[in-house]
């Protein structure tokens, strides 16, 4: 997955991914697209969950795109609200994504084997992204570490 022609993650695929997915979360009766800094948040782990998918496995760039997924999931997990945490919601939430992702690799007319390499491997770290997402429901992140990748773009 890591010749040109078929890597998942540049500006054109997370900008059309972000916008797939917000559409279907404004048409879920009870999921709302995040805004500002949660809007931001949305975008990093759009782009996480693609570098991550986008590494080889067992690679150097693999390891840290990994523990970055980590905490910028578990920062997205923290943002749900506590006093009503629906792990459910959350990871309906999640499926939008995935379904976003799936119709873009569609879009793209890519070989049958390659749009569920891509698929797979964004499924592999969806589910890190999930549990550790869900796992933040209570323990909140460092937030300066996080706002140290946002300033990096990451």
């Amino acid at each position: 997955m890591n010749s040109p022609t078929d890597r998942l993650v540049s500006e054109e695929a997370l900008n059309a991914i972000l916008t797939d997915w917000r559409q279907r979360l404004r048409s879920a009766p009870d999921l709302k697209p995040r805004e500002g800094v949660r809007g931001q948040r949305e975008r990093s782990l759009t782009k996480a969950l693609l570098s991550a998918a986008d590494a080889s496995e067992g690679t150097p760039q693999a390891t840290e795109s990994l523990g970055k997924l980590a905490m910028i999931a578990a920062l997205y997990g923290a943002d749900q609200p506590r006093d009503r945490l629906d792990p459910g919601a959350l990871c309906e939430e999640l499926a939008h994504l995935r379904h976003a992702v799936w119709h873009y690799l569609r879009s793209q007319r890519l070989s049958t084997e390659i749009a569920a390499r891509h698929i797979l491997a964004f499924d592999r770290v969806l589910s890190l992204a999930t549990r550790a997402a869900l796992s933040s429901g209570y323990q909140v992140a460092d937030e300066s570490s996080y706002q140290g990748l946002e300033a990096r773009g990451i």
